[in-house]
């Protein structure tokens, strides 16, 4: 049998047209210095569970590797799984806000494809995709990636067009199809420390995540001697709203102040639903008085509002607070903060409700 062998220029030919110019050293220099990037890239993104920080960080990562000019993210919302929630997005003013429908065509396409990425303009051109083509208007996108794992879609990445004006080429979609399928197992995770450590109502954080994040403060603000407080709060007769509309009504009022809280304090604050209608928040970095600045904050907003229910009755809700300190209070133990505060609380609520005691103001 003839058999011939394939000379250094024509496998130098070949390698040429799967990674471009240059000689076939470059070539598999340039695949090395992706392949590094890539596992850098997998670092940044695997380097929390936060939600927040690990987007932005798919979303920049997308953004200073490839030179996108905005990119957005969707998530399957964990408490309504027939939404598609756009989390966070880069490089579009205002940052929208949108949802898509589970039962949209574009969904259903991305659940049922193998491909590792959409083309908008190519293949969403039917009358069915018209609403989300609409919505692309303001998210000018270009391609999809899907965030799948196991077969399930967890979410999506839209693209938009390069910086330069150039078109993705195969090696850009080669290097987004890998580090999107990185990015799924990072969101994959993101999703199940969400399902253990969120309350599914309010989507705070659930009483078993609040005290091991406590016993965490405690220690950090021990060790680097910072402050650091606790408050408890009580929503005032919460039970008659329950009875007199409903408990579906009264879980609607809980979402609602769940959003007031966040609103009302920092990103660096951990917030908590502690059980029924009690809330707690950890605040690092902050004394006696900084505890009570906020209770008081919190205390105001709810009076300036109606909490709106499922059937927009107009609710008025007071709460009650009570706050201790690490450092003021000389404990270096978190079921002592705990007990302080939960003393404070009571105070409150034995003394007129709709009040904010500190630990030491108690007779």
């Amino acid at each position: 049998m003839d058999s011939k062998k394939m000379s250094e220029e024509e496998a130098e030919a070949i390698v040429e047209q799967v990674y471009g110019e240059g000689s076939i050293l470059a070539a598999y220099e340039r695949k090395i210095h992706q392949l590094r990037n890539l596992i850098e890239v997998a670092k940044f993104i695997n380097a929390t569970l936060e939600k927040e920080t690990l987007l932005e960080s798919i979303l920049y990562s997308c953004q200073g590797q490839m030179g996108i000019t905005c990119a957005s993210i969707f998530i399957n919302d964990i408490i309504n799984d027939s939404l598609f929630v756009l989390e966070t997005s880069i490089g579009l003013i205002p940052e929208p806000k949108m949802n898509i429908n589970e039962d949209s065509p574009v969904i259903d396409l991305l659940k049922k494809s193998d491909a590792s990425y959409i083309t908008i303009r190519k293949q969403l051109k039917a009358k069915a995709f018209k609403g989300f083509l609409t919505m692309n208007k303001t998210l000018k996108g270009e391609l999809i990636f899907p965030l799948k794992m196991k077969n399930k879609l967890n979410g999506f990445l839209i693209l938009g067009s390069k910086l330069d004006g150039s078109q993705f080429t195969s090696k850009d979609i080669w290097y987004l199809s890998t580090f999107t399928e990185m990015a799924s197992i990072s969101v994959e995770n993101m999703i199940l420390f969400e399902v253990v450590t969120l309350d599914r109502m309010t989507k705070l954080y659930n009483h078993y995540y609040f005290q091991n994040r406590l016993i965490e403060e405690v220690n950090r603000a021990v060790r680097y001697l910072h402050n650091l407080s606790v408050v408890l709060i009580d929503l005032d007769w919460f039970k008659q709203v329950n009875d007199t509309y409903g408990h579906q009504e009264g879980d609607h009022v809980l979402k609602f102040f769940a959003a007031l809280l966040r609103k009302n304090v920092r990103n660096t604050d951990i917030l908590a639903r502690y059980g029924g209608e009690e809330f707690a928040i950890i605040l690092p970095e902050s004394d006696l008085m900084k505890g009570k600045e906020v209770s008081e904050k919190i205390r105001e907003a709810m009076a300036k509002v109606n909490f709106s229910s499922q059937s927009d009755r107009k609710i008025k809700l007071t709460a009650s607070f009570g706050v201790s300190s690490l450092v003021k209070s000389k404990t270096n133990d978190e079921i002592d903060l705990l007990y302080l505060a939960d003393k404070a609380l009571y105070y409150s609520k034995e003394n007129g409700r709709n009040r904010v005691t500190l630990y030491n103001e108690m007779e």
